[in-house]
């Protein structure tokens, strides 16, 4: 499985600036004024400059929604790779 990071910031050179020192990443390239690659770690974190305050983008508002306890309880099965069957 292939894994990218997305993370949004408000200041993407100081974001850029942190992740090179804290975690010694670089810059694999700069996707326009807004989008920095990092790269150098387990997998390339993209940062995306956007106002503080702004509401995610994409499916990340709904990996926050609460799952029903059968749901929860399935995927927790498959991850230890048993067999679920419908509550």
């Amino acid at each position: 499985m292939n894994v990218v990071v997305n993370l949004d910031v408000d200041d993407l050179d100081a974001a850029i600036a942190f992740y090179i020192a804290a975690f010694g990443l670089e810059v694999g390239r700069r996707l326009g004024p807004t989008v920095a690659e990092l790269l150098g770690g387990p997998a390339p974190i993209y940062l995306l400059e956007k106002p503080a305050g702004t509401r995610a983008a994409g499916h990340a508002a709904q990996l926050s929604a609460p799952l029903d306890a059968g749901a929860s309880r399935c995927r927790r099965r498959r991850h230890r790779q048993l067999r679920c069957s419908k509550p």
